[in-house]
């Protein structure tokens, strides 16, 4: 069983979000439990010509694909992924995919024709790739509407099995155009691309349960209802992972003490003071609430405020670190300054400072309107930080209410400010039962081993 993963990004070399951890560790799973895997990505010139420097990329062959009624030259490239004998092939193209970073739009959603046009490219590059004989593979798992395109050229003329994983229903790749047409069906002015790629592949994976049964229900599907109900029978939710290895604070080095289960309450502590250090919280007796991810409607941002606002609490602190939606950057950066002592914001994404968030913060809030999986929940759970939640997609799948984590059910104040307060009364007055959710949390099986084998049978079927 040979198994290509296409997609967008991939963790630690070119990371934007949770999609990013998902490709960098489901392979590694899936290889330990006997799969053939690679991946394949666009060769983004500013990040992978930084890595060249560090590690070796072989070049393997130049090809040309034509698209949009013009030739282009296209050259592959192929490494290992860090620390595995994974292959990563590359697709180089100056003109689409080799120009710039990995989004456009700092959200990562897609916005107007370019973004999604730059991802058809490369699902044709990859589609050429294997029509050739450049690569060579039995199933290709494509991730999102980035590589949706690709089960539609796939199934067009290619005997391969396509399996979608959809990490987020709502980032759907919608273009227009009469050229763009052509290179689909030549008959439709307007395409999704995740709606080509849920009706062109064999199998669709929500990333849990959950979400699943959401989109199935007509819930958080933004339009998608009659493409799902259509294929309704092709959907199977398995749920997310996490790279425990990666995300393992018994061997961070960007903690300030390393700690396991056995030694969270020593290790987190020098962690916690450097973190309230760094964001002028004063004293370390105060309760802090974590929040690392994308800044965008999804993450309800504005209910974050509105809370906040109404709790005004200074026993409780929160600290932000992200990057999105400008408005609601602006809605964290005005909290920040009114509550200076109470709410700290980083607006960029750094991966040393999310560690430190993680592991410093005693509860993790993620108050999504929507939550396909979730990665933080699981990484906060590792790091002994207990997820205040609401209960929605993966949120609901992986957190046990009260057990390991706090889960509400309403996307209103009084829902999330009544599970702040319950938490950080546990904390506060209840040392024991605070102490043995952590422990729950840190000791839950939060890696990919037994969504791997759900994968492994769904490619086998």
């Amino acid at each position: 069983m040979k198994v290509l993963f296409a997609a967008s990004e991939c963790t630690p070399i070119a990371k934007v979000g949770g999609l990013g951890d998902v490709i960098g560790a489901l392979p590694k799973a899936l290889a330990t439990q006997g799969v053939d895997v690679s991946l394949v990505l666009p060769y983004y010139k500013p990040i992978f010509d930084d890595i060249l420097l560090k590690s070796q990329i072989d070049f393997i062959s130049s090809f040309t694909i034509e698209f949009l009624g013009v030739e282009h030259e296209c050259d592959l490239h192929v490494m290992n992924l860090p620390g595995t004998s994974i292959k990563i092939y590359l697709i180089y193209n100056q003109k689409y995919l080799s120009n710039g970073g990995i989004y456009l739009n700092p959200s990562a959603f897609a916005e107007g024709d370019e973004e999604p046009t730059r991802y058809m490219f490369f699902c044709k590059a990859v589609y050429v790739g294997l029509k050739q004989g450049l690569l060579n593979f039995d199933i290709i798992h494509c991730h999102d509407y980035h590589t949706s395109h690709l089960a539609y050229l796939v199934k067009k003329d290619l005997d391969r099995r396509v399996v979608l994983t959809i990490h987020n229903a709502g980032n759907q790749g919608i273009l227009e155009g009469e050229e763009l047409n052509k290179e689909i069906d030549g008959q439709t002015y307007s395409h999704n691309l995740l709606e080509i790629g849920i009706d062109n592949a064999d199998v669709v994976v929500p990333v849990s349960p959950t979400y699943s049964r959401e989109l199935l229900s007509g819930e958080f599907n933004f339009g998608l209802e009659n493409v799902i109900l259509r294929n309704k029978m092709k959907f199977n939710g398995i749920v997310n992972g996490i790279d425990i290895k990666y995300f393992d604070p018994g061997a961070d080095n960007f903690l300030i003490d390393k700690y396991n289960l056995n030694s969270w309450k020593l290790g987190k502590s020098p962690n916690k003071k450097k973190l309230i250090e760094a964001c002028d919280f004063g004293s370390e007796d105060n309760f802090v609430c974590g929040f690392v991810g994308r800044v965008v409607p999804q993450k309800n941002i504005e209910l974050v405020r509105d809370t906040i606002n109404e709790l005004d609490d200074d026993r409780i602190k929160y600290v932000f670190l992200g990057v999105g939606d400008p408005y609601l950057e602006s809605i964290l950066k005005d909290l920040a300054y009114e509550k200076r002592h109470q709410v700290y914001f980083v607006n960029k994404f750094d991966e040393e400072f999310s560690r430190l968030v993680f592991a410093g913060s005693d509860a993790f809030i993620i108050p999504s309107s929507f939550e396909p999986c979730g990665l933080t929940q699981l990484i906060a759970m590792r790091y002994g930080a207990l997820p205040i939640a609401r209960k929605t997609g993966g949120l609901a799948d992986t957190i046990d209410d009260d057990v390991t984590g706090f889960l509400f059910e309403r996307s209103i104040v009084k829902d999330f400010r009544e599970q702040i307060l319950k938490a950080y009364g546990i904390w506060s007055d209840d040392s024991v039962k605070w102490d043995k959710m952590v422990e729950s949390a840190m000791s839950k099986d939060l890696s990919w081993t037994s969504s791997a084998k759900k994968y492994i049978e769904l490619y086998s079927n």
